[in-house]
């Protein structure tokens, strides 16, 4: 879970690039200049990746095709803000080292480790789009997992 924690912090702050709008011509501010208010980071109320995390001040969120990954990604549902992260046997893990937890089932059993998560979340984009034939991962001992059906 720590790793599906990582990847969702990772890529609401990756995918962000400075604003050149902001950048200052010169020291001195004309009067006319309005004071923009900074956003924090994190909006406790957002209910998705997109809503939760905000670019950090002077950044912009790059574009994602409606269709993409990472448009799939930014809309995956989230817990409340604040929400703990729990083992799959509903047993509280003992870290406070999360920015949000997703909302979504694991089951019952102790089936989703490390990059599990994530292999599993661009599975069910795939499968959700019906490009089954996306479903595929080349293992370290060079064994092919494919999706049948």
């Amino acid at each position: 879970m720590y790793y599906l924690n990582l990847a969702i912090l990772l890529l609401s702050t990756l995918s962000c690039q400075p604003s050149t709008e902001h950048i200052a011509q010169s020291n001195t501010i004309p009067s006319s200049t309005s004071i923009k208010t900074i956003e924090p980071i994190i909006n406790s109320s957002g209910r998705t990746i997109l809503e939760r995390f905000n670019p950090p001040s002077g950044y912009v969120r790059q574009h994602c095709s409606a269709d993409s990954f990472g448009e799939y990604l930014r809309n995956l549902p989230l817990k409340p803000n604040g929400s703990p992260v729990l083992f799959y046997d509903g047993s509280l893990k003992n870290s406070n080292k999360h920015a949000a937890v997703l909302d979504m089932d694991i089951g019952d059993r102790d089936l989703q480790q490390c990059a599990d998560a994530i292999m599993r979340i661009r599975a069910e984009y795939f499968f959700n789009r019906k490009e089954y034939d996306q479903i595929s991962y080349h293992f370290v001992n060079s064994f092919n997992a494919d999706y049948s059906r």
